[in-house]
């Protein structure tokens, strides 16, 4: 008996050995051409899995290698190849053709919670998405959302108020509850008011959907939706991802009841009316889901947002020449008065949007992402095989000196507009480039504008003691927060 089942072992052993090599001999063959650790598909399934769960992770690792590598690399892990790309050439000549590319194998694990919206999508699925939400964020939108963030924001210095003259304190929950108020407001037409009850139902749900993606993405055991859906973890994402999924359909019917009954399109909410309109005559294919494309814009919404804003924070804290250039601004805007800001106003914040940019160079809030590739790619120097998982470091590309000399230091005036133009827009990646670049970028930089804005016209941000101690838990952050002291001014 024991033959047998040994027996048995070995022909199943050699059945997906054959699988996977027949599956990738095409990969295999062309990434032999790429530097990098060279190992074999079968072999390095074994190794990676297991060395990529470890704490340090897998962002870590990859910044360690590409610090080894100069230009472009590329790893197995598991059978799923995974070419690093950080040559401005080989970025542009991927991320300009949105007709060859789609979701990496990473994407599948946000598929509960997102299902097929933009962020996900592939081919002409995502070709209508971006087709009907990219209008909606036109400046009438933006102008439109002003008084929603000036409401949020004044919530936020209320709460900041309290550490004035006080010791050091994390500022990333308040931007996390302020980001998450202000998006749901803003798109869903809902007032969670996630800080004034930072435990409700809706927040703990996004949290704990949050952590069971992550949790996921590095446990290689976890991978398969079957021993997923059957783990605690996954159990828990499911009834997490059942009041999400509540929430946003009961917003979505709600809107409808409300468009039924109203012409007056002044109030109008952004991406969901457009939906609920267009899916209601016909103008857009029925699995265009309202409620998909709202979790959607929470997620990179607010956590985004957020991270933005607390790093912003940060780097603000330690660098007060450049605090204090920023404050001047704000009294050629503003004067002596504490007025909430305008959307006109926002948009003459021209040094504050360099600093903002500056920071999320040096901290890209998405520090990786990736696309797949539908067909072999040549990039000049090698040819990038179909069916690749291309993966862009925004972080470690933003601090090579070949783009941004003395990388490391913080110089908002990278981002003066001659400087800008010298550049190729492929070495900054904070919001992606090409045509599936972010969407939202002029609404996340206003959200980021105006909340900064009225902090700094309040408060005198002061340098905390705690030195950040940076981590990839879906976005960039900090495991010892984001410590600042506050200072009426």
């Amino acid at each position: 008996m024991l033959i047998i089942t040994l027996n048995l072992f070995v022909a199943i052993f050699i059945l997906i050995w054959a699988y996977f090599t027949i599956k990738t001999r095409h990969m295999a063959r062309l990434a032999k051409k790429i530097p990098g650790p060279k190992q074999s598909p079968l072999w390095k399934k074994l190794l990676t899995s297991r060395q990529n769960s470890k704490s340090t992770g897998m962002f870590q690792n990859m910044v360690q290698i590409s610090r080894k590598y100069e230009s472009t690399f590329c790893f197995w892990k598991g059978y799923e190849l995974f070419v690093f790309v950080q040559d401005v050439k080989h970025i542009a000549a991927l991320l300009s053709d949105s007709e060859e590319v789609g979701r990496p194998c990473i994407y599948k694990y946000w598929e509960p919670w997102l299902g097929s919206s933009l962020a996900i999508a592939e081919g002409q699925k995502w070709k209508i998405r971006r087709k009907l939400i990219a209008p909606e964020f036109r400046p009438s939108t933006l102008e439109s959302s002003v008084q929603t963030l000036n409401s949020s924001t004044e919530n936020l210095l209320n709460r900041l108020a309290t550490f004035t003259g006080g010791p050091e304190f994390d500022v990333h929950p308040f931007m996390n509850l302020h980001a998450m108020d202000n998006v749901c407001e803003t798109f869903m037409d809902a007032k969670i008011n996630a800080q004034q009850n930072s435990e409700s139902e809706f927040v703990r749900a996004v949290n704990a959907a949050s952590h069971a993606v992550h949790e996921r993405s590095k446990t290689p055991l976890l991978h398969p939706d079957l021993l997923f859906r059957m783990s605690s973890l996954g159990r828990m994402q499911a009834r997490n991802l059942a009041t999400l999924h509540a929430r946003n359909k009961m917003a979505v019917e709600e809107r409808k009841e409300q468009l039924l009954h109203t012409k007056d399109t002044k109030d109008r909410v952004p991406i969901m009316d457009v939906l609920i309109e267009r899916s209601k005559d016909g103008r857009v294919s029925g699995d265009v889901d309202p409620a998909e494309e709202m979790n959607t814009v929470l997620i990179a919404g607010y956590k985004t947002t957020a991270a933005a804003l607390s790093f912003a924070c940060w780097i603000l804290s330690r660098h007060q020449d450049v605090q204090e250039k920023v404050l001047m601004e704000q009294k050629e805007i503003f004067g002596d008065s504490d007025r909430p800001a305008t959307y006109r106003d926002i948009q003459e914040m021209k040094y504050l949007e360099m600093v903002i940019r500056e920071t999320i160079r040096l901290y890209p809030t998405v520090p990786v992402f990736g696309r797949k590739l539908q067909k072999d790619i040549d990039v000049g120097d090698f040819v990038i095989p179909v069916g690749a998982n291309v993966m862009f470091l925004a972080y470690q590309i933003h601090r090579n000196p070949k783009y941004f000399p003395d990388p490391e230091k913080f110089n908002p005036d990278r981002f003066l507009p001659d400087n800008v133009m010298r550049r190729s827009p492929y070495c900054y990646l904070a919001f992606s480039a090409g045509p599936r670049n972010c969407v939202g970028i002029k609404y996340g930089m206003q959200a980021i504008k105006g909340t900064l804005s009225a902090m700094i016209r309040k408060f005198k941000i002061l340098p905390g003691s705690t030195p950040l101690s940076l981590q990839y838990k879906i976005m960039l952050g900090s495991r010892t927060g984001f410590k600042i002291r506050l200072e009426s001014r």
